[in-house]
């Protein structure tokens, strides 16, 4: 699945890269189950999104390196990245026609 997805854009083969090239994310995904359905570059860009959006939200290494070990936001993060690879269904009443039909992540993780 990482090549299929890396094959999509330049910008996957960039997260791609981050990913491989991060041994701290890889560790704490590892210890947390992975993704969901073993969807890394789905994951990736959901965390990749988080991490832009919210300044509380440190890196893996200093999730690693720091004591007592990752913030509540760096968890928060990973578990939403990795939860949501899969995309959830979003059930809406009938009458709520312009409603996303998934739930969104980020507005999921703020």
């Amino acid at each position: 699945q990482l090549a299929e997805f890396a094959s999509q854009g330049y910008e996957n083969q960039i997260l791609i890269s981050d990913l491989l090239a991060d041994d701290h994310l890889l560790i704490f995904m590892a210890e947390n189950d992975g993704p969901r359905g073993g969807r890394y570059g789905a994951a990736m860009e959901i965390y990749n999104s988080i991490q832009l959006i919210s300044s509380r939200v440190e890196t893996s290494r200093e999730a690693r390196e720091q004591e007592g070990g990752p913030s509540i936001f760096y968890r928060l993060a990973l578990a939403v990245s990795l939860e949501h690879a899969v995309p959830y269904s979003q059930s809406n009443p009938n009458t709520w026609t312009d409603k996303p039909k998934f739930i969104d992540p980020i507005m999921r993780y703020l």
